[in-house]
C-alpha cells in the first residue's frame, strides 16, 4: 500500500512547478481556476469574505498555509508587515501556487488511501489494494490532483464520507454516521455537485434498515 501511495504522490508531484511564475498565461484555463483561488484565499487574509455559489472550501486551506508562511517569513526576517508580505507574493508568485498544488496534490493521494479502505471494507484487501491502484494511475485525477482546484478536495471529502458510512453499518456506531454527515457537508462545501453524497447515504441508511444484515 505504501509503495502505491509513493507512486501516487510522485505522479502528481512530477513537475508540479510547471507555468510557474508565469501562471494563466500559458495554460489559460486550468491556471486561471487557480488564480480564483489563490485570490480568494488572500481576501480573506485581508479581511474581505469572497463567497462563491457552488464552489469554495479549498481557499480556507490556503488561507490558513498562506497565513502559517506569512508567519514563517514574519519570524525569519524575510518581510517585516503584511505589506511587504503582499509585494513578495506579487513578485514571485511560485510558493503561493506550490503549496496550493501540494495540498491538491496530497489530497489526491488520500483519496487513493480511502478507496482502498472502502475496497477493504466491501471484500478484502486485494480489492482495496485495486482500487487504490487505480486511483493512483487514473488520468484525469492525476492531472486534477497537479493543480490548484476544488474537483479534488470534494472527491476525498465524498469518498471518505462513504467510509464512515460503511463503518458505521458494521459498528452501528452513532458518531461514525455524525462524521459522515459531516463530511458530506463539506464535499458540498467544496462544490455543488458533491450533493450527490446526500441521496446515495440516505438509500444507504434505507436499504440497511430494510436489511439489518447488510455488511454484518
Amino acid at each position: 500500500m505504501f509503495s502505491i501511495l509513493l507512486a501516487a504522490f510522485l505522479i502528481r508531484a512530477w513537475g508540479i512547478d510547471y507555468g510557474l511564475p508565469f501562471e494563466g498565461i500559458t495554460y489559460k484555463q486550468v491556471t486561471f481556476e487557480e488564480s480564483q483561488e489563490v485570490l480568494r484565499a488572500f481576501k480573506l487574509g485581508a479581511g474581505e469574505y469572497s463567497w462563491n455559489f457552488g464552489k469554495g472550501g479549498l481557499y480556507y486551506f490556503l488561507f490558513v498555509e498562506y497565513g502559517a508562511y506569512y508567519a514563517y517569513s514574519l519570524a525569519f526576517g524575510s518581510v517585516d508587515n503584511p505589506r511587504e508580505f503582499a509585494l513578495q507574493i506579487v513578485e514571485n508568485r511560485t510558493p503561493a501556487y506550490l503549496m496550493g498544488r501540494l495540498t491538491v496534490a496530497l489530497m489526491g493521494v488520500l483519496t487513493c488511501f480511502v478507496v482502498y479502505r472502502i475496497g477493504s471494507l466491501i471484500h478484502d484487501w486485494r480489492v482495496g489494494l485495486g482500487a487504490a491502484f487505480l486511483g493512483a494511475t487514473a488520468y484525469f485525477h492525476a492531472v486534477f490532483s497537479s493543480v490548484i482546484n476544488v474537483d479534488i478536495g470534494m472527491t476525498l471529502a465524498l469518498w471518505t464520507s462513504l467510509l464512515f458510512y460503511l463503518i458505521y453499518e458494521r459498528t452501528r456506531s452513532i458518531r461514525y454516521l455524525v462524521i459522515s454527515g459531516i463530511l458530506g457537508g463539506i464535499c458540498i462545501a467544496f462544490k455543488l455537485p458533491g450533493v450527490v453524497v446526500i441521496p446515495v447515504i440516505l438509500a444507504a441508511i434505507v436499504t440497511a434498515s430494510q436489511n439489518p444484515s447488510t455488511l454484518r
